[in-house]
């Protein structure tokens, strides 16, 4: 009982300690005439004092009910010191959720390259606006990277053709080339590359697109395309 008493006292002083201490920095904030524009003020106490706050409260919860019940069980001791314990850890868990970062990516140096060639056949295309099309490389946190150097879109035979040398910035685990061929269609290949990938002297072979759409967050739209892709990683440059 000592133990659920104390988890009890845990939560609700972390509740009541969180609110104390959001108002009064933001209280502080304005009586010391602090910059309100942009809600700064405010900010500040959700980062620090609603934290700290909750921490303070979280703890004085939890022994004012260990000190209420000392002496009235034979276990509350024992009790006591699991309660502790488990507040600690949530509280530990808590700021490790609110404040972790993952590490950023870090940049090659020197920078690999992705050398591609995309077909598409002509009738897939617009005919007036595919040579204003461009294939970008979009990774999962929405880092959009553009070609360094691009070939103009040329027609070859039935298809058109884009030739394009994309520097693969930063060690992303995922990446996706996408290319809009026309306004309601769009071609993503997901590449598949390891972060940081090694020179290869040879193309891939041909490879569909992985998803076909008619929007970047829509729905696939069932059926082989005839587009294709291959690439190859390129000799790093600085």
């Amino acid at each position: 009982m000592t133990l659920v008493l104390a988890l009890f006292g845990a939560v609700l002083g972390g509740i009541i300690g969180g609110l104390v201490g959001f108002l009064a920095i933001v209280a502080l904030g304005y009586a010391t005439g602090a910059p309100t524009n942009d809600g700064g003020v405010e900010m500040g106490a959700a980062l620090v004092g609603a934290p700290v706050g909750l921490v303070i409260g979280a703890i004085l919860g939890c022994l004012l009910v260990l000190r209420l019940r000392k002496g009235k069980s034979r276990n509350a001791g024992p009790q006591a010191w699991v309660a502790l314990g488990i507040v600690s850890a949530g509280l530990l868990g808590l700021y490790g959720w609110l404040f972790y970062e993952p590490p950023a990516p870090t940049n090659p140096n020197p920078v690999p390259q992705l050398i591609s060639e995309i077909r598409v056949p002509f009738a897939e295309v617009d005919p007036q606006e595919y040579k204003n099309r461009t294939p970008y490389i979009w990774t999962y946190d929405n880092l959009v990277t553009s070609p360094n150097s691009q070939s103009l879109p040329a027609r070859e035979g039935d298809e058109v053709v884009w030739r394009s040398t994309h520097d693969l910035h930063y060690d992303y685990p995922e990446r996706v080339l996408y290319l809009w061929i026309n306004r309601d269609r769009v071609l993503m290949f997901d590449l598949g590359l390891p972060g940081n990938p090694a020179p290869t002297p040879e193309f891939t072979e041909w490879r569909p697109p992985t998803h076909v759409r008619a929007d970047t967050y829509g729905e696939d739209i069932p059926g082989p395309h005839p587009a294709r892709i291959r690439f190859r990683i390129g000799a790093p440059t600085e």
